[in-house]
């Protein structure tokens, strides 16, 4: 699947009618996104996380009673651990209605997976993570330590 233009979208094309005049992603940024939803969605993208048991952890994703009954039920498995607390479905964040939306949302995705490998390398220089995506409920990504 190749690149998706933002401005290709439909509430950027709706955004855009009537203006008269030629504008790009910056006037859309600036005249439709807030800091807060700037904040918001960088977040999503550069996520923060803990290290627990020799896990890490989506920080937003981690509660120590779940952490517990999935180390437990996993035998201590730590990258196990990880794959299942370490996920997102972008379905439970968005709400695409036309298919160049899912199309955009499959980009996003990969996109993220990209950015959540590359910041917990960052973080703990000296590991290697695989994040990936899968479509088992919508575009879900899913990150966890690679053994090296």
């Amino acid at each position: 699947m190749g690149s998706i233009d933002p401005m290709e979208l439909p509430e950027v094309i709706r955004w855009k009618e009537g203006w008269g005049i030629e504008l790009d992603l910056r006037n859309f940024v600036a005249q439709r996104v807030s800091i807060a939803q700037a904040m918001a969605v960088s977040s999503l993208m550069f996520p923060d996380y803990i290290e627990v048991q020799n896990c890490i952890i989506l920080r937003d994703k981690y509660d120590h009673d779940n952490f517990i009954e999935w180390w437990d039920n996993l035998n201590g498995n730590a990258r196990e651990v990880e794959k299942v607390i370490n996920h997102t479905h972008l379905w439970e964040l968005f709400d695409p209605v036309e298919e160049i939306e899912n199309q955009a949302l499959e980009m996003l995705a990969r996109q993220m997976a990209i950015c959540w490998r590359v910041k917990a390398e960052s973080e703990f220089p000296g590991r290697r993570f695989d994040a990936v995506v899968t479509n088992d409920y919508g575009p879900t990504v899913t990150i966890s330590s690679v053994k090296a």
